[in-house]
């Protein structure tokens, strides 16, 4: 639905990219990536890497896992804390 200026107003489903899409520099940015990623190597070269470096692959790496953050709300501690093999 469109305003009398011929703007769609909020909420109008034909406004706007469909959901999930990407913006066009998002989708060049990518594919700029993936190009660069295959030229030094691919898999092959990142394995290689982490081997060397371990430390930064595993960073990078723990950025890339997608993070829960879903909580019921309900937290049960028994005080002292038990004592774990961590702690050792």
């Amino acid at each position: 639905m469109a305003d009398n200026a011929g703007q769609f107003v909020p909420g109008d489903p034909r406004a706007g990219r469909p959901k999930g899409s990407q913006n066009k520099l998002t989708k060049a940015a990518k594919e700029a990536f993936q190009a660069a990623f295959d030229e030094l190597g691919g898999v092959q070269a990142l394995v290689n890497w982490g081997k060397r470096k371990p430390d930064a692959f595993y960073a990078l790496y723990a950025r890339l896992i997608p993070v829960d953050n879903q909580h019921s709300g309900n937290l049960n501690l028994a005080w002292p804390l038990a004592k774990s093999n961590l702690d050792k």
